[in-house]
């Protein structure tokens, strides 16, 4: 082990650096117009530098810009010239200097070749007569009297919404400036309930170019109700020496109990029974548990379907004794009732309770039966009554009452009546929850409602196209945990609300389900309009992520005066479906979304215009639902929630949102405790609208497409009756992986296109890359083409004002996205000559997981065995195919990797195939699920817990493969990996860290800590391994950063991996950094004085002194 010691006094903020000669490694003028251009500059260290410039027909240079870079590793940046003539040569010098140096001598200069450019005749852009087109019109936030609409413009200019009830546009808002391609909000306030508004935007450019957007509609809230039900009736029947029944109807639907007691108490509850209005709804609600000769007060509680509530005034009666006296209180006539009671089995019951009451619901008589099962009624006036049966007080926990069954009598004769009571079901009295309630197979006037419950239920529905809904349809009559009812005779393409019911076999039903919408369809008569040769393409996407919408109903109803029919279909894998053989006429677009994607909406009536032989595109986006997921009590509360991401607090569309109430806080009364869930428009904004005060856990999670945010933890709000409160959820931002440290490797180049007039060069690598050809007659290669602009793993590039018939040297310049390039072999083309067809083989096959299901993108390879220039990829087609073509024959090493960095996925043997020109071969590959897992815990030196850190592992071996966690709120995390070497590292989230013996610059973190100790290397032998890997963080705050470059004395780099640079303090606190490529080196310290030691594991360099 070598060792060299340097003292060092840092003040805050100082920038340790290197005092070697800085290379220039390119310089070109790009981006260049009438008045401007940019002159960019690739170095490799940090220094001072200048830009010298002026005319070229000058024999100095006329004007100086300075700087300083701070970038410790190679890469490219732009120095700006503005103010230049137009048609103007210039030319430039560039120079730089070590920071060391702030006034250096000539000799610590590193100069540039001049370069030279010329600025661009200016020539005035012509007459804007463009409007700008309005885009993602949607509204939300809909109240009763208000509603917040949206658009975007295309163009930096100005908008407005045009509004008005049932297709008019009577009102307007003011008009706004808007920015291009930002989203502007309009409120629109004073509108009436319960109405259908239109609206469209209207968008103006500073050129006075106006355009006016498709139209759009919604329908105002319907006022909340706070009338309470009417309880009609109240009186009580049946009336035993431990049981009672009360009778009573109701004007509209509603839940109803009795609250009863002894001596004016009401200390007992009967169970709640639902109702409907009118007569025929009266129902009895039983009361049990009572004690003979005692007097009951008791009053009726009802509840409509808003959580009104009506108490009624307080009644009495008093129990029977307990003896078997029987009761008949009318001698009017010379009809009888015989009475006979058995129980579910059959069996005869003594001792029930048997009472008889008019068809005006007095009392005529009561009794009991004796052991024969029988009780006998005399001396009736004949009509009808109601007969009620009540078990004896020993089998009043396994049978249920029998109330309201009607008798009809005839003078002169005893009618026998046989009363079988069921048996007590043993299902829970708890009320079972309404979930997820959406619509499925949706037609032009039927469709059907399910959902899903935590029992077994039988189900109706309550619909209609307002809230006030107004029709029922009857209960299921089979128990189920996802009810399905049927709604028919709907009206085509017409909006309908919805809610549900569930009632369990015991009875107990919940309150109604949270409102939801559908929309039916367009006739089904797929009769096509008018013949013609006009042709619609219609694109269906999400306005959640922007992305395609497969299995979505597209329907196109003609609207042309004298004309008729309509034709429908699926949206395809694309998202989009075409109409063929159209006439020229006016129509109407209808979509639907599939029933899976219960988070988007419907559009309705979209107007489009075709001319004979058109063949347009018609873009659909599909706006959010309004539908709540899940259930919670009700109330006149609403919640307004606008999801961000951070550090930005950009709104984040398409997010999932949830609202729930836990078990410790406030109940409902009546439904229990319930969650619901939504999804953020376009404005970022989800409302959960009536619902109960009280406290709520709310939490957000971002959508699918946005990978680099991850969920905060759940935050508390307290909600208020009539209050609309507001909130905003934070979106956090994850990390950056490790910083790729390998250079990429160049497959083949070839020659694809040779013609007089250009040449095309195609070539491919093991990374994304962007890439530059250098050529020239000469093998000095003098000229080069541009960067290409977009990486990739195959690339091609052009060169043109060639010598036909030359011979041409090239080679091809590539650099991955960590700033590492590559250069190729030298190769030669003479223009217009023809290349020899390189390969010819075909290398296909398909990749699977361990369940059979393909596997998408994953990147598989092939390689030459031999020479090792040969190098072919692709990726797998969602079917998890693949193809490699024009492969050269020979010895070929065929390989696969994982889609992404899935630890889990353990990436299976490569297969070495024997390739002969024009053959095809078969090489097909299956991935394995891991079981495996590395876990453990990050504290800091005070054993507190570190909740702020990521834990990355990167697998070694040949597989490769990459995974992150980041630390919980007690410092836990865990991973999931394969079998391997992985070398597990720790940094803060978003801060400073890296994997090996390196350390590396990643987006500032807000953490106070740093950890620079090289990575653990961990085996995990085999599937089912757990791996516990410990961290424990010294205390400490980042202020200072020191960096730098180790050299040997005879100036060259130390290699990557060898040396570890150590600050040690005269507290001693010591801080370690890896030593990188090129011999740089970056770390964070507190401010005060350190020594700086320089360890080398390599024996085989040269002795100390080492250059930093």
């Amino acid at each position: 082990m070598l060792a060299m010691i340097l003292q060092l006094v840092l003040p805050a903020g100082v920038l340790f650096a290197g005092t070697a000669n800085v290379t220039i490694y390119s310089t070109y003028a790009q981006d260049i117009t009438s008045n401007s251009a940019n002159v960019r500059y690739s170095i490799g260290d940090t220094c001072y530098w200048k830009l010298e410039y002026g005319l070229s027909s000058s024999s100095s240079y006329t004007s100086t810009v300075n700087g300083y870079h701070t970038n410790g590793s190679v890469a490219w940046n732009l120095i700006p010239l503005t103010g230049l003539s137009q048609n103007t040569s210039y030319k430039y010098r560039f120079s730089v200097w070590p920071l060391a140096y702030p006034s250096p001598t000539a000799g610590q200069i590193t100069y540039a070749p001049e370069g030279a450019f010329s600025t661009t005749e200016y020539v005035a852009p012509p007459a804007d007569t463009t409007a700008p087109t309005a885009t993602g019109l949607s509204g939300s936030a809909i109240t009763e009297g208000s509603a917040t609409v949206q658009f975007s413009i295309d163009e930096a200019g100005y908008g407005k919404i045009e509004y008005g009830p049932n297709n008019t546009f009577s009102q307007s808002t003011s008009e706004t400036a808007m920015v291009a391609s930002a989203p502007a909000t309009f409120q629109l306030t004073g509108l009436l309930s319960s109405t259908t508004y239109s609206y469209r935007a209207v968008a103006r450019d500073s050129m006075g170019n106006t355009s006016t957007s498709y139209t759009w509609s919604f329908t105002t809230l319907t006022p909340q109700d706070t009338t309470p039900p009417s309880v009609s009736g109240g009186s009580i029947s049946g009336i035993t020496s431990s049981s009672a029944s009360v009778y009573t109807s109701v004007n509209e639907n509603s839940y109803v109990k009795v609250e009863y007691g002894p001596s004016g108490s009401f200390s007992m509850t009967s169970p709640e029974v639902y109702m409907t209005p009118g007569g025929s709804s009266t129902v009895f609600v039983p009361l049990t548990g009572l004690t003979p000769v005692t007097i009951y007060s008791y009053r009726l509680v009802a509840r409509d379907m808003n959580g009104n509530i009506t108490t009624t005034p307080a009644g009495a009666f008093e129990t029977l004794s307990s003896s078997t006296t029987n009761t008949n209180n009318s001698t009017s006539g010379t009809a009888g009732l015989r009475v006979v009671v058995r129980d579910s089995s059959g069996t005869l019951l003594s001792g029930a309770a048997v009472g008889l009451s008019s068809s005006t619901w007095s009392n005529v008589g009561t009794g009991y039966t004796a052991t024969d099962g029988s009780y006998t009624f005399s001396n009736l006036a004949s009509g009808s009554y109601y007969l009620g049966v009540s078990p004896p007080s020993s089998r009043s926990n396994d049978l249920n009452y029998v109330t309201s069954y009607v008798v009809t009598l005839t003078s002169g004769a005893t009618s026998n009546q046989e009363i079988s009571l069921t048996a007590k079901s043993t299902t829970t009295s708890t009320a079972p929850t309404i979930t997820n309630v959406r619509s499925q197979n949706i037609l032009s006037t039927s469709l059907d409602i399910t959902w899903g419950s935590d029992q077994s239920v039988y189900g109706r529905i309550e619909y209609g196209t307002t809230q006030s809904y107004g029709t029922f349809t009857a209960w299921t009559t089979t128990l189920s945990t996802s009810p399905v009812v049927t709604l028919t005779g709907l009206a085509p393409l017409t909006t309908y609300y919805i809610r549900a019911y569930a009632q369990n076999s015991a009875g107990v039903q919940n309150t109604a389900s949270v409102t939801t919408t559908a929309v039916t369809a367009v006739s089904q008569d797929t009769q096509t309009p008018t013949t013609g040769i006009a042709t619609v393409k219609v694109w269906v996407k999400s306005v959640i992520d922007n992305s395609t919408v497969s299995g979505a109903m597209i329907s196109l109803g003609s609207t042309t005066a004298g004309s008729s029919g309509y034709s429908s279909g699926t949206s395809g894998s694309d998202g989009s479906y075409t109409f063929t053989n159209l006439s020229a006429g006016s129509y109407n677009i209808g979509v639907s979304p599939p029933t899976t994607r219960t988070d988007l909406g419907y559009m309705t009536n979209y107007p489009i215009t075709l001319v004979s032989g058109s063949n347009p595109d018609v873009n659909i986006t599909l706006p959010r639902s309004t539908t709540t997921t899940g259930s919670l009590p009700s109330g006149t509360a609403h919640l307004r929630v606008t999801v961000k991401a951070a550090p930005d607090n950009a709104i984040v569309s398409g997010s999932s949102v949830w609202l729930s109430q836990s078990s410790t806080g406030a109940s409902t009364g009546y439904g229990g405790y319930g969650s619901a869930s939504g999804y953020t428009g376009v404005d970022g904004t989800y409302t959960f609208s009536n619902i109960a005060a009280g406290t709520y856990q709310l939490s957000a999670s971002p959508p699918s497409s946005r990978t680099d945010l991850y969920s905060p933890s759940g935050v508390s709000v307290t909600l208020t009756s009539s209050v609309t409160s507001s909130t905003d959820i934070i979106l956090s931002r994850t990390t950056t992986p490790s910083q790729d440290m390998t250079a990429p490797v160049i497959g083949s180049v070839s020659v694809v296109m040779n013609t007089q007039a250009q040449v095309q060069i195609m070539w491919n690598t093991d990374d994304p890359t962007v890439g530059k050809i250098e050529y020239g007659l000469t093998s000095s290669y003098s000229n080069n083409t541009e960067w290409t602009t977009a990486y990739a793993m195959t690339q091609t590039g052009f060169l043109y004002g060639l010598t036909a018939g030359s011979t041409y040297y090239y080679r091809v310049r590539v650099r991955n996205q960590s700033g590492l390039e590559t250069l190729s072999s030298a190769y030669t083309f003479i223009v217009g000559a023809t290349e020899p067809t390189q390969g010819g083989a075909t290398i296909t096959g398909g990749v699977k997981d361990s369940t059979g299901s393909p596997v998408a993108y994953a990147t598989v390879t092939a390689r030459s065995s031999f020479s090792g220039s040969g190098y072919w990829t692709t990726q797998t087609n969602n079917a998890g195919e693949y193809t490699l073509s024009n492969v050269s024959a020979g010895s070929v090493m065929v390989e696969v990797y994982s889609p992404s960095s899935a630890g889990n996925l353990m990436r299976p043997a490569s297969e070495a195939v024997e390739l002969t020109a024009g053959a095809t071969k078969t090489v097909n590959f299956v991935f394995k699920s891991s079981t495996a897992m590395i876990r453990g815990k990050v504290v800091f030196s005070d054993g507190t817990p570190v909740a702020d850190g990521e834990v990355s592992a990167y697998r070694r071996d040949s597989s490769g493969g990459w995974v992150s966690a980041s630390t919980t709120q007690t410092g836990d995390y865990s991973l999931t990996v394969s079998s391997g070497i992985w070398m597990v590292s720790l940094r803060p989230r978003g801060g400073y860290g890296g994997y090996g013996t390196w350390s590396y610059a990643t987006p500032q973190s807000t953490a106070t800590w740093v950890y620079t100790q090289p990575a653990k290397e961990i085996s995990v032998e085999s599937e089912g391994n757990v791996k516990v890997v410990d961290f424990t963080v010294p205390a400490q705050t980042l202020s200072t950063t020191v960096s730098g470059v180790v050299t040997r004395s005879d100036g060259e780099y130390i290699p990557a991996g060898i040396a570890t640079v150590r600050l040690i303090g005269t507290s001693g606190t010591s801080i370690t950094a890896g030593v990188t490529a090129g011999g740089r080196f970056f770390t964070s310290v507190t401010p005060g004085t350190y020594k700086l030691y320089v360890d080398v594991s390599d024996s085989a360099l040269s002795s100390p002194p080492f250059l930093v």
